[in-house]
């Protein structure tokens, strides 16, 4: 199981080193508008979080798909980047898509866990943990992810309680990342 918790400790240090430019950025420099970083984020939290899958389903689907998910993606946001969504706004085509294919991996992923049956409790796997906060996060965040210009445009209050949902689901994200890492320890 080791191989597959590389990428998530990546993807943990990708969110902690974005917070803290993000806060640097704001506070220290006074940039108001984060939303360029947030059009490079996604690409590369898409990256990593295939990467985790591509590990895990290595055995159980064409090993290329993965491969071609992260390269079509990154073309994606990038024409988005370019021609569709400035890099000034909140990049919800790139964010959907991003949730969409994550959500469909976690499935393939239980799926996997359930077929194979390599596991006597697949609560006590890490990748059950990592797999469901991923999920968690993911499938709860499409709507926040497809309405976002919108929200973030008409409703002061309705965008504040949606990102306050999206807060919350973050965190129960990063909860079962931890329940996940700690599990890791105890596979070895």
């Amino acid at each position: 199981m080791v191989n597959e918790l590389r990428p998530v400790a990546f993807y943990i240090g990708l969110q902690l080193f974005t917070e803290i430019f993000i806060r640097v950025l704001s506070f220290g420099f006074h940039v108001r508008n984060s939303l360029p970083f947030l059009h490079i984020y996604t690409v590369l939290e898409f990256s990593l979080i295939c990467w985790f899958y591509y590990v895990f389903l290595k055995d159980f689907i064409h090993k290329n798909i993965i491969p071609v998910l992260v390269t079509g993606f990154l073309l994606f946001a990038i024409i988005n980047g370019v021609f569709i969504q400035t890099v000034f706004e909140f990049n919800t085509y790139p964010r959907s898509l991003e949730s969409l294919l994550i959500v469909c991996l976690s499935l393939i992923a239980f799926y996997k866990m359930f077929q194979t049956l390599e596991y006597v409790r697949i609560d006590r796997t890490s990748v059950f943990w990592i797999n469901s906060g991923f999920t968690l996060y993911f499938s709860g965040n499409l709507f926040l992810f497809v309405l976002g210009n919108l929200l973030l445009s008409k409703d002061q209050e309705l965008s504040r309680m949606a990102w306050a949902i999206h807060a919350g689901l973050d965190i129960f994200m990063n909860i079962f990342i931890a329940i996940g890492l700690w599990w890791s320890r105890r596979e070895q």
